[in-house]
C-alpha cells in the first residue's frame, strides 16, 4: 500500500478572494427618458434603448413628473 501525504486543512495556502472593481454608478440620461416618453415609446421600448430594467425607467418617469408637480423643475 502507498503511503499518502495527508495535508491537514489548516496546512492548505489559503486562497484569497478579490474583490470585484466596483462600478460608478450608472448615469441616467433623465432627458433622453422623457424625450423618447413625448415620442410615445413604452417604458419597455425606452429601457431596451437605454440599456435599463424597465421597472427603473418608470421609476424615473414617476421621480421627474413628480418633481414637475412640485414646482422642483
Amino acid at each position: 500500500m502507498a503511503k499518502t501525504k495527508s495535508v491537514l486543512k489548516s496546512q492548505k495556502p489559503k486562497r484569497v478572494k478579490e474583490k470585484p472593481e466596483e462600478k460608478a454608478p450608472k448615469r441616467i440620461d433623465t432627458g433622453k427618458i422623457m424625450a423618447l416618453k413625448r415620442a410615445r415609446w413604452t417604458d419597455e421600448d425606452i429601457a431596451a434603448e437605454m440599456r435599463m430594467e424597465p421597472a427603473a425607467v418608470s421609476k424615473v418617469i414617476r421621480q421627474y413628473i413628480r418633481r414637475l408637480a412640485e414646482g422642483g423643475l
